[in-house]
């Protein structure tokens, strides 16, 4: 609800001097006008943005229905800690086909280069102690996300449900 409050706050704010063509312009320069319209009109609806309707109409997405709507606000509303806590990758991860995706996936999410888990932990690349770390990136990765990927793997039904969403909203974000 932050985010909302934030973009809220925004014209409350600025007035009359805030320059909505140029907001519009910027979501559409940078190919981000879906997540723009999305957080803008959920900001409205949730929390009482002043958001000119004739701006929500120039930005409203092709394919923008009252389901992604819907689906944008409850994730909005869900847990932070639940929603937080499974990132993009947990997301891409669990929508991906086949068990050797998924495998293929995990392996390079835990064998780093060389370079990137010396500097992810701070020890020289040509350290014989690095290959250490390979067991610490393994461990930390099982801390962060073992509980919810065991609970996704038991079909906790909350955690499907917003594994689902995610994905959902995810891809339709990413569309151009």
């Amino acid at each position: 609800m932050r985010p909302s409050c934030d973009i809220a706050e925004t014209p409350r704010h600025f007035g009359e001097s805030l320059a909505w063509p140029d907001v519009i312009e910027r979501a559409r320069r940078w190919r981000w006008e879906r997540g723009v319209y999305v957080a803008l009109r959920l900001a409205k609806e949730l929390v009482g943005a002043a958001v000119p309707e004739e701006v929500l109409r120039e930005m409203r997405p092709e394919g923008c229905d009252d389901t992604m709507l819907s689906l944008a606000r409850t994730q909005v509303l869900t847990s932070p800690s639940l929603s937080n806590a499974m990132g993009p990758a947990l997301v891409t991860l669990w929508h991906m086909d086949g068990q050797m995706a998924r495998l293929g996936t995990v392996v390079r999410r835990v064998l780093l280069s060389k370079a990137a888990l010396s500097e992810m932990y701070g020890i020289p690349p040509d350290s014989s102690r690095l290959y250490f770390y390979y067991l610490v990136r393994l461990k930390d990765l099982v801390r962060r996300n073992g509980r919810m990927v065991l609970g996704l793997l038991q079909r906790d039904p909350m955690l499907t449900s917003i594994v689902a969403r995610k994905g959902v909203l995810r891809r339709w974000l990413m569309e151009e």
